[in-house]
């Protein structure tokens, strides 16, 4: 897994012959080797191609942390693991 991640962010370029990543950015473009501005294009492509032309980068948030609660995890590892200060219900509206 920890070879898998270093291919993901950081390009076989971009890395001294000891396999130090010289990149500074998790996930940088190849060509400018800076920072990518947005993902936005790269994102709508992949969910309209998916069918899920109406789902955002967010409700996958949420859906990360459902699936975190309901294979064992407490609230309060959620809350750490999406980097959350306190722990907040969410605002339910009733129908």
């Amino acid at each position: 897994m920890a070879a898998v991640m270093r291919l993901i962010v950081c390009h076989e370029d971009q890395r001294t012959a000891s396999g130090v990543c010289v990149n500074n950015w998790a996930f940088a473009n190849p060509k400018t080797r800076k920072p990518f501005v947005s993902i936005f294009c790269v994102w709508d492509t992949a969910r309209k191609r998916a069918g899920l032309s109406d789902v955002r980068v967010h409700d996958l948030r949420h859906s990360f942390a459902s699936l975190l609660v309901n294979t064992g995890r407490t609230l309060y590892e959620v809350q750490h693991i999406l980097g959350h200060t306190q722990v907040k219900r969410p605002s339910v509206t009733p129908i």
